[in-house]
């Protein structure tokens, strides 16, 4: 089963560690953040290393509606994130 994660942040600080983890795992990612070339480089790194496949959106999320076109846009490709209570989360397990 293809799992894929949205990861948010995700071109620095707890986003990119989030990715690394989720890609160590095994899940397709989704990254979104404002910076596309910091997040390109995430990307190129974690489909080398654990030969996963990576969506780069970029978006600012405090803009009105960003989040729609995100989910818009993972709807379009026919992407299905993966939302569950066992994923970890940075307080342990949701």
């Amino acid at each position: 089963m293809n799992r894929t994660a949205l990861i948010t942040g995700a071109s620095s600080g707890f986003g990119k560690e989030f990715a690394k983890i989720f890609a160590k795992q095994g899940y397709n990612l989704v990254l979104t953040a404002r910076r596309t070339a910091e997040m390109l480089k995430i990307k190129e790194e974690l489909e080398g290393t654990y030969g996963i496949d990576v969506l780069v959106i970029t978006k600012d999320l405090s803009k009105n509606g960003a989040a729609e076109e995100i989910f818009a846009e993972t709807q379009q490709r026919n992407i299905h994130i993966c939302h569950s209570r066992k994923i970890p989360s940075a307080g342990g397990r949701l």
